[in-house]
C-alpha cells in the first residue's frame, strides 16, 4: 500500500494517510463475499507459509545440522542472487525458520512470495 502511495506521488507518512494500510486491510474484513487475507492467491501455492505479523514465515525441520547449514546457505545464495534477503534463524540444531518481508514497502511484496517459491522450490531432505 505504501508504494501505491508513492507512485502516484503521495506521501505515505502525512497525516491523512499514515493509517491508509491499516484501513485498507480492515477493509478487506468487512466486504462481504471478499476473503480476508490480500494474500490468499499468492498463498496458494506456498506449503506451509504463513502470513505472520507482516511476514511471511515457514519452518523447516531437517534431519541434521549440516543439512540445516547447508539449508541455509541454499537460501542464501538465492537471496543473495535476488538481492532480497531474509531473516533466518537456526536452532534446535535442525530447525530454519525464515521470514519473509520487504522494509523498505513496509510489508509483503511479490519479491518475498517469488523467494518463497524459490526456497520451497529447494531440495531438502525430511527427517526420519
Amino acid at each position: 500500500m505504501r508504494r501505491i502511495l508513492s507512485n502516484v506521488g503521495e506521501n505515505p507518512a502525512r497525516d491523512g494517510l499514515l493509517n491508509t494500510p491499516k484501513r485498507v486491510r480492515r477493509m478487506y474484513g468487512e466486504l462481504p463475499g471478499v476473503v480476508t487475507c490480500p494474500y490468499s492467491l499468492p498463498m496458494r501455492s506456498l506449503l506451509g507459509w504463513e502470513v505472520r505479523a507482516n511476514q511471511l514465515v515457514r519452518t523447516y525441520t531437517l534431519p541434521s545440522f549440516t543439512h540445516a547449514i547447508m539449508f541455509i546457505g541454499a537460501i542464501g545464495q538465492l537471496a543473495e542472487a535476488a538481492n532480497h534477503h531474509p531473516d533466518l534463524r537456526l536452532f534446535g540444531y535442525r530447525h530454519v525458520t525464515i521470514e519473509l518481508t520487504t522494509h523498505s514497502a513496509g510489508g509483503l511484496t511479490r519479491r518475498d512470495f517469488d523467494l518463497a517459491r524459490q526456497i520451497q522450490a529447494l531440495p531438502h531432505k525430511q527427517p526420519k
